[in-house]
């Protein structure tokens, strides 16, 4: 006998997996670019400023830098900018001057406050994109009920309209059989010979044509069921 073959599902291929791994990667690595990139534009307009204002104020374009990153990416991306900044800073304004060690105590208070101030800004950011994600959330959701509103007047508009096409075809079959009674009556009344319709299924109530009245020698209009030719 054929030994048996068992059946399974076939995995899926290894370039999809790697495909998907890359892809949850990107977003991360472009705002890490991002806020690399914000940084380094921030250090390079402080260097610009030194031909003016020297060494002063050496963490304001910092400042701005997080702000900015705060408000476009939330609160890990202006954690990011702050440590770079610092470390930053700290290179290149800071004495001693390449170097990340920091020698003067006012400096160090300095960085700490700016430390402080990045986290409170990633907060806030973070705070305004949570807000900005839930009023997106809320219009698509107000977008969908809007949506399935309308569809929902459309099939109440067409029961309506599916309604009125049933009255016109109620009143149109109404006057047929209007005229079809009318032609009814209108040859009982005419015949040249007697016609008795009952109208119960056990003949109690049985009225005739005028020719079959007057053979019966009956009111018109009258039951004639109790009496005979």
């Amino acid at each position: 006998p054929e030994p048996a073959s068992t059946a399974s599902e076939p995995a899926p291929p290894a370039n999809g997996r790697a495909l998907a791994r890359g892809e949850a990667w990107r977003e991360p690595l472009r705002v890490a670019v991002g806020v690399i990139a914000v940084v380094v534009l921030a250090t390079a307009a402080r260097l610009l400023l030194n031909a003016w204002i020297g060494r002063a104020s050496p963490l304001l374009p910092y400042s701005f830098a997080i702000a900015l990153v705060a408000a476009w990416w939330g609160l890990w991306p202006a954690l990011l900018a702050t440590g770079l900044s610092t470390l930053t800073a700290a290179w290149f304004f800071l004495d001693p001057l390449g170097s990340f060690a920091v020698a003067a105590p006012a400096q160090r208070v300095s960085l700490l406050i700016f430390g402080v101030l990045g986290v409170a800004l990633g907060l806030l950011g973070e705070r305004a994109q949570r807000s900005q994600r839930r009023a997106r959330e809320r219009s698509a959701e107000l977008h969908r009920t809007l949506e399935a509103l309308g569809e929902r007047t459309r099939s109440l508009q067409d029961a309506l309209a599916a309604r009125d096409r049933s009255i016109v075809e109620l009143e149109a079959t109404d006057r047929r059989l209007r005229h079809t009674l009318e032609e009814f009556e209108s040859l009982m009344r005419l015949a040249p010979v007697g016609i008795l319709v009952a109208r119960d299924a056990q003949g109690e109530v049985v009225h005739g044509n005028p020719y079959a009245e007057r053979l019966l020698r009956a009111a018109p209009g009258g039951n004639l069921s109790t009496l005979s030719v």
